[in-house]
């Protein structure tokens, strides 16, 4: 697996951490051998080793969306791909220098974040397996596993055996036998799925034993669980108004029609070159979903995304905001030759495309009917000379 050095010109990694294969300098390249601090035989070995030590992880059929904590260039995450798992890999920005650009750049889900003082931009419950290298952040669903790699977990200290041996219980029996309640359990009115902008609280939720709610049940092994409507939707009315499920199942339909009808040969994009996509509005669709806020920036660096697609977004958002705004921020993200899809009315579509003429992007398709219209745009690499910045900015 290797990458362009100058697409991320970042040696630091390959200085500190070489002998332990995370990063190397070969040429024109980074190449990734697939070690790591925790991986002394490679990543492979190391996801192998933990589905052999526990046969319920199940990779790619029980387990298929894992969250992996403090990722360092996401190896981890990448190789997960060979055992039909997708994993979303964070770090934060810090003196390893660019680890999340390292995994985006190689085409695996990654974000910049930390857990210190908000919430992941997560729901409750969605996670089947959170893995942290040396980390302390254990946050996934009922029944699923917490799996802490680090020097402390091979120590038989009492504090140490009693996180690293941690699975997180299906019902409240234990917490309601506690002789001490620490952590204390949250307020019935602290929402587990409130996880846009919020205080991080040093609490535990109880885990949702109603059936009716999300996170009491496993959800459907993997691939039966991309087609199967959530069993928590039975109880809730849809995103389009119909009862959930049904609501779920006509989405589904919708998106796999325009899909293969429309997007994967009427775009005139080369889809064996695309690797990095983002539904800015996913509603039901996706298989990572986060909360994100599209009047403000998106975490996550320059260049690293190949297509974008907004469908009905835009058309909101500016109402509370600057569209010039959210396309300068679709500008930042897309890599020079990428592709921008918008759904959305006609008025918002002509008001997108005659923001993307004035960046030099070429207008790939415009298609409108009955006040609809459908725009693909492709970023170039054309950027404002010193003397046109100049002139911009005294008019």
């Amino acid at each position: 697996m290797q990458i362009w050095y100058y697409n991320v010109p970042h040696t630091k990694l390959a200085e500190i951490k070489g002998h332990q294969n995370w990063v190397k300098v070969s040429g024109e390249y980074l190449t990734f051998p697939g070690g790591g601090t925790q991986f002394k035989h490679g990543a492979l070995h190391y996801i192998d080793f933990i589905q052999d030590s526990l046969l319920d992880i199940a990779w790619g059929k029980r387990t298929r969306v894992i969250l992996d904590v403090g990722c360092g260039v996401a190896s981890f995450g990448g190789y997960l791909f060979e055992r039909d798992v997708l994993a979303m890999s964070f770090a934060p920005k810090d003196e390893h220098e660019a680890q999340v650009q390292f995994a985006l750049e190689r085409g695996i889900p990654a974000t910049l974040a930390v857990m210190g003082t908000k919430r992941l931009p997560f729901p409750g419950y969605v996670f089947d397996v959170v893995h942290c290298a040396r980390c302390r952040v254990p946050w996934h669903i009922e029944g699923g596993y917490f799996v802490w790699s680090a020097t402390p977990v091979y120590q038989k200290l009492e504090e140490d055996v009693g996180i690293w041996k941690d699975r997180k219980p299906t019902s409240n029996e234990c917490y309601n036998q506690r002789t001490k309640n620490e952590p204390p359990l949250c307020k019935e009115s602290d929402d587990p799925n409130a996880a846009w902008n919020v205080p991080l609280e040093a609490c535990m939720h109880k885990v949702p034993e109603d059936e009716s709610l999300r996170g009491s049940n496993w959800p459907e092994q993997w691939p039966k669980r991309l087609e199967s409507p959530p069993y928590w939707l039975k109880s809730q009315v849809g995103v389009y108004g119909k009862p959930g499920q049904e609501d779920f199942a006509a989405d589904y339909k919708h998106w796999k029609n325009v899909v293969s009808q429309s997007y994967l040969n009427g775009m005139g994009i080369n889809w064996s070159s695309v690797r990095n996509v983002m539904d800015m509005r996913a509603v039901y669709g996706g298989l990572f979903g986060m909360y994100h806020d599209w009047c403000q920036s998106f975490n996550t660096y320059p260049r690293t995304y190949d297509v974008l697609h907004a469908d009905h977004l835009l058309s909101v958002v500016k109402k509370r905001c600057n569209l010039v705004g959210l396309v300068a921020e679709v500008d930042r993200i897309l890599r020079p030759g990428g592709k921008l899809i918008v759904r959305d009315n006609v008025e918002t579509i002509t008001e997108v495309e005659s923001l993307a003429k004035s960046m030099n992007w070429d207008i790939r398709m415009i298609y409108s009917k009955e006040g609809e219209g459908l725009l693909c745009v492709q970023k170039t690499m054309w950027r404002p000379k010193e003397a046109e910045l100049i002139t911009s900015a005294i008019m």
